[in-house]
């Protein structure tokens, strides 16, 4: 026989969890507010964690999705690797955010032997399923066009998300 609260136990089920807007609402926006900060204050608010309806990973989803529908490729960059992406040099060795986060940039060089950045990304780890969502997401806002050649530094897990 279970003994309590039938509607806690389910809302911690992955198929019961949501998040809604007004849970959400532009507290993490800018990265400004944790998401932990943001499980927190929603937590207190509705009488504790188990009334939230959801977890904190749930409501760190939602903003990194929030945040990947509101980016927007730039114009220029896209124009340049229509003009100049037959090559691309992608190296992920720079860690200079204070995350210690691999910084991924596409650069190429244009007619004038200048350095033109394509695109850029931070990403959360350097595993082959990263590389393979950062090249898909990069190609689709490139309009689909592959680059002849990609100059790495021979990563096996770069590698592997290339051949996919």
């Amino acid at each position: 026989m279970f003994v309590g609260n039938t509607n806690n136990s389910c809302s911690k089920l992955p198929s019961q969890r949501r998040v809604s807007a007004a849970q959400a609402a532009d507290r993490g926006r800018n990265g400004f507010i944790s998401q932990k900060l943001i499980f927190e204050f929603i937590s207190q608010h509705v009488g504790g964690r188990e009334n939230v309806g959801c977890t904190s990973k749930d409501i760190s989803n939602h903003l990194i999705a929030k945040r990947m529908k509101e980016m927007k490729e730039d114009a220029k960059m896209v124009l340049d690797y229509v003009y100049f992406g037959d090559v691309v040099c992608f190296d992920t060795t720079y860690r200079t955010n204070k995350n210690l986060r691999p910084c991924a940039p596409f650069v190429g060089f244009n007619h004038h032997r200048e350095s033109v950045l394509f695109g850029v990304a931070l990403l959360y780890d350097e595993t082959a399923a990263s590389f393979e969502w950062l090249f898909k997401t990069f190609l689709k806002a490139m309009c689909g066009k592959k680059p002849k050649t990609i100059f790495t530094d021979q990563d096996p897990a770069m590698a592997k998300a290339i051949s996919e």
